[in-house]
């Protein structure tokens, strides 16, 4: 009778383990499937510069990847509200991000803290390199208005672990 309960616990606890693993597994596969609409990738220095990804899909599915030198290391997840969802868009749309420079770079800076932004309102994605000390005002608004939004989620831990994409 006790190796009945015992192979019995062992089922449900196997059960429960890979019905959550399940679970992470789909999240992730979703967000792989799903159209980019804009993110965000701060990238490493000689420092402790935040190294981080933060992407927004168009169904409103949010994906943060911290790395190194942030508060959330490993994978989360978060969903926009519909509101929240509009009003990036709207935004978006409004700066009119076709018309930003692909790049923002002064050669001369060796160890500044790069990062890259993708935005995909429009088609093709428009990808911008930013490694200036100074880069224009629109640009600098835009990436704090993405950050606040992205800081302003909701975060669920999906994963210990970061995907190198």
């Amino acid at each position: 009778m006790k190796n009945i309960a015992l192979v019995i616990s062992c089922l449900v606890l196997l059960a429960a383990v890979s019905c959550s693993s399940t679970k992470k597994s789909t999240a992730i596969v979703q967000y792989q499937k799903d159209s980019l609409l804009v993110a965000i990738e701060r990238g490493a220095c000689f420092g402790a510069c935040p190294e981080f990804k933060a992407t927004v899909y168009k169904s409103g599915l949010a994906i943060y990847q911290g790395r190194r030198h942030v508060n959330l290391v490993g994978t989360y997840q978060a969903k926009l509200t519909k509101s929240q969802l509009d009003s990036l868009l709207n935004f978006i749309r409004s700066e009119r991000v076709e018309d930003f420079d692909s790049a923002y770079v002064n050669p001369r800076l060796a160890d500044f803290p790069a990062y890259f932004l993708w935005i995909s309102d429009i088609k093709p994605t428009k990808q911008i390199l930013v490694s200036h000390e100074a880069p224009p005002e629109k640009v600098t608004a835009f990436t704090k208005e993405v950050e606040n939004v992205v800081n302003g989620l909701d975060w669920k831990k999906i994963s210990e672990s970061v995907n190198q994409d």
